[in-house]
């Protein structure tokens, strides 16, 4: 069984462009276009890893972030973004992008 990833993209060229790169190296990629999307897919479908974009329709990937670590589902979570200001990148870590879940969760 290959690993599960959930790539929330609202860009659809980029996320199937990366989808595509991800499924050659044997990931199963599901993607969401919006971040209400991928809040509701992350739940149900417990990923190993969710990739977020931080721009996103509905809610931003920073507060998915924010949102999914509040519920406390416990995946890796990449987030990709532009943004490269310091308290843009402490902000996406506090979120709780870049942890590992902990080996009680």
């Amino acid at each position: 069984m290959s690993d599960r990833i959930l790539l929330v993209e609202d860009d659809l060229k980029l996320a199937e462009f990366i989808a595509t790169e991800l499924s050659l190296e044997g990931y199963d990629v599901t993607i969401a276009a919006n971040g209400m999307d991928g809040l509701r897919m992350a739940r149900d479908s417990q990923p190993d890893l969710l990739i977020l974009d931080w721009m996103l329709p509905g809610i931003s990937g920073l507060d998915l972030c924010l949102r999914l670590r509040k519920t406390g589902i416990e995946v890796p979570i990449i987030m990709l973004t532009a943004k490269d200001e310091i308290p843009d990148r402490v902000a996406g870590l506090n979120a709780g992008a870049g942890q590992l879940p902990t080996a009680n969760g």
